[in-house]
This record gives structure tokens, C-alpha cells and sequence, in this order.
């Protein structure tokens, strides 16, 4: 579990720390990681310990790991981070490298609220354990309803849609029940369309900047070497996962492959 912990709190700050990902990006891909380096993967989606440790660890490193492009670049990472870009605009404040020269009180005071309020958090989720965990004894015919309203207002409030929104709601909630109903990895699915957009983008930069001579341009730093050389160990490290995972299935029906 420790282990968990630890993956998913790294792979937070990692997600954290570049502009324009966020929580829900950090979040589903630790869920990723965990299920595939989980030598019992049927336990997801179950209410396993080690998915919610996973999530929840890459949830909450994001925050801080938010400020660093805000504060270093005076690019927002999310939301939030847009909002406290708003506030130190409003107070003469510039986002960027100079605000450590000019205004370091300020930051370093930022620093220590957001240590105060982690400290805080751990300390109140140990009192109130007990009390949250009493949220999974609500009867379902109350907690679904409930939720399925929250969701509908939520949507409606959030967009400028309309009822366009909720419309769109549904019919992803069909696509993600035909998805669970025939065995389709939901989560996948879900990373692939949250980071769709961002990839697209990216990848039309890059075919602008790389259009002459691709191979020499990305020969000529190491950084894009070594991302080029750790995208590859991953697929490779995949195939052969998903190789062994399905050997043990046709040696064993009862052992079921990684999605």
C-alpha cells in the first residue's frame, strides 16, 4: 500500500506540474498504473483498496504540484491555479520568475498555508474516519438518486449549454454502462478522451517544428532522446505484459488479463 502511495503521489506532482492536465488526468492514470502493476487486477472496480489509495494520492499531489508552473512560467495549471492568478493580478502581483524577487514573503507565506492545510486535512481524515465511512451505509434507492441529481445540476450550472449538456451527460453514462456491460476498459477510455485534445495539439506542434528533418532535430537534444527511448520501453514493457497476462489465461481460464 505504501507503494501505491508513493507511485501515485509522484505521478500527481509529475501530472501537476505541467499546464493544463489536472487532477482528473493525474487521477485516472494512476488508476492505469496501478491496475496493470497489480498482480490481481480482477479486484478493481471492486472497491479495492489499492485503486482508491492510487487515485486519491495522484488527486491531491496535483495541487501543489500546480503552483510550480504558475509561480515558475505564470501559466495555470487548472482551475484553481487560474483563480490565484486572478487574485495576485488583482493585487499588483506578477505570476512569473520575478515574483520570487519581489514578493517572496508572500510566496514563502503561501507555502507555509499549503503545508498548514495538508497537515490539517491528514489530521481531521483521521478524526472524521469513522464518521465519512458511514456514507457507504446509505441505502442505494436514496445515494443514486441523489447523486444522479447532484450530477444533472452540476452540468447544467457548468455549462452554457443548457439542457444540450445533460443531454450529452446521458449519453456518455449509456456509453460507459455498454462499456462495462461488454468488458471495455472504461478508464482507458476515459484518459484517451480527456488527453485527446492536448495530444492533437502537441503532436500538430510538433510535426510543424520537426516538418524538414524530424530525426536530426530530435537527435540534437537529449531531453527528446531520452522521452523517445522511455516511450518505447513503455509500449515494449506493455506488449510483453499483455503477452505474459495472456499465456497465463490460456494456461489458466480462471486468470483474467489486464485492461
Amino acid at each position: 500500500m505504501r507503494w501505491v502511495l508513493a507511485r501515485g503521489a509522484a505521478l500527481g506532482t509529475f501530472i501537476g506540474a505541467l499546464p493544463g492536465l489536472g487532477s482528473s488526468v493525474a487521477a485516472f492514470l494512476s488508476y492505469g498504473v496501478a491496475v496493470r502493476a497489480s498482480r490481481t487486477p480482477e479486484r478493481f472496480g471492486k472497491g479495492a483498496h489499492e485503486g482508491i489509495a492510487a487515485t486519491e494520492s495522484a488527486n491531491s499531489a496535483v495541487n501543489g504540484a500546480n503552483l510550480i508552473p504558475l509561480l515558475t512560467l505564470g501559466i495555470p495549471g487548472n482551475v484553481t491555479a487560474a483563480l490565484l492568478v486572478g487574485a495576485f493580478i488583482i493585487h499588483g502581483i506578477e505570476p512569473g520568475p520575478r515574483v520570487f524577487l519581489y514578493d517572496a514573503v508572500l510566496i514563502y507565506g503561501l507555502f507555509t498555508t499549503m503545508m498548514l492545510a495538508n497537515l490539517s486535512t491528514f489530521l481531521l481524515g483521521n478524526v472524521g474516519l469513522r464518521l465519512f465511512a458511514k456514507v457507504i451505509q446509505v441505502r442505494g434507492q436514496i445515494l443514486y438518486p441523489t447523486v444522479l441529481l447532484l450530477c444533472i445540476v452540476g452540468v447544467y450550472m457548468s455549462s452554457s449549454a443548457g439542457l444540450a449538456a445533460i443531454y450529452i451527460m446521458i449519453a456518455f453514462a449509456a456509453i460507459g454502462y455498454l462499456m462495462r456491460k461488454f468488458d471495455y476498459s472504461v478508464v482507458c477510455f476515459i484518459i484517451g478522451f480527456v488527453l485527446g485534445d492536448t495530444f492533437e495539439h502537441n503532436l500538430r506542434g510538433a510535426v510543424t517544428i520537426l516538418y524538414r528533418d524530424p530525426l536530426g532535430r530530435v537527435l540534437e537534444h537529449p531531453f527528446a532522446i531520452f522521452m523517445v527511448c522511455a516511450t518505447l520501453v513503455f509500449v515494449a514493457f506493455i506488449l510483453v505484459e499483455q503477452a505474459r497476462t495472456g499465456r497465463k489465461a490460456l494456461a489458466d481460464p480462471s486468470v483474467e488479463p489486464k485492461t
